[in-house]
């Protein structure tokens, strides 16, 4: 129940806690997704997060109008990398997109929640990330994004989750057939992608050790109705994860990249 418009090159943000403040186009179903949304006098943006926990917000001017297409001119990606995870700050590392997080707040009972990293705090911040070496060390990769939480102890509270948005979408060429990335987590991971008001998604299992999770777009499965993700109108992809049983969690991601294509 939420939607997050993060789909700038340049973000203003901030937290958001208690109810969802949104724009009027449709977003994911208890995700944050990257959104494009008209404004009056400006570009518009709208906030939200998770079940109204804290968000972030995008958009450089204006405020939230009437709705337009998700994705206009979403941009032509043929595969490869989105992003080896090697370069600290907002955005990734291929330059095409950026970091977006967030997690139940004191209104949604968990006045104890906390991640690193955080989601971003008033009046005009971003999403920073600083990288980690990898432990236990991956070939050939020099720093890993370490995503953790604690807190987790009211049972109406639902969790964290954080996420990549991709400039102006991508239009996932047809020989692409997925997404892969690398990942640890002592937590079972929701993975998918919000579109058009459903989140389309796949559980992955707790891994102890660095795994590659490889997820074709025909497994991820609408969490309302049915359908399938339209790969020509991607605005991002997230990480979610419930509330832990311990109350804590620690995850983490490296070497995002499109499965097939060239």
């Amino acid at each position: 129940m939420g939607s997050l418009n993060a789909k700038h090159t340049t973000l203003t943000v901030f937290a958001l806690s208690g109810a969802l403040v949104l724009a009027a186009c449709g977003g994911g179903e208890g995700t944050p997704r990257p959104e494009e949304t008209a404004g009056t006098g400006g570009t518009g943006g709208s906030t939200g997060g998770t079940g109204g926990g804290a968000g972030m917000a995008a958009g450089t001017g204006g405020s939230a109008g009437a709705p337009v297409e998700e994705c206009p001119m979403p941009t032509d990606w043929t595969g490869g990398s989105i992003s080896v995870v090697e370069m600290d700050g907002d955005r990734l590392d291929s330059n095409k997109g950026g970091w977006f997080f967030f997690h139940a707040g004191p209104t949604d009972g968990c006045d104890t929640c906390v991640t690193t990293p955080a989601p971003p705090v008033a009046p005009a911040t971003v999403p920073t990330v600083v990288l980690e070496e990898p432990d236990p060390a991956r070939s050939g990769s020099t720093k890993a994004l370490h995503w953790v939480g604690s807190g987790w102890v009211d049972a109406a509270t639902y969790g964290a989750g954080m996420g990549i948005y991709l400039d102006n979408c991508a239009n996932a060429a047809p020989a692409v057939t997925g997404i892969s990335f690398y990942y640890m987590s002592d937590s079972t991971i929701t993975f998918g992608s919000s579109q058009g008001g459903t989140d389309y998604q796949k559980d992955v299992p707790a891994a102890d050790t660095w795994t590659q999770a490889s997820i074709a777009f025909t497994e991820l499965i609408p969490a309302m109705g049915s359908g399938t993700l339209d790969q020509t109108k991607i605005g991002g992809f997230f990480w979610r994860v419930g509330k832990p049983a311990s109350g804590s969690f620690s995850v983490w991601i490296d070497d995002i990249a499109w499965v097939g294509g060239s």
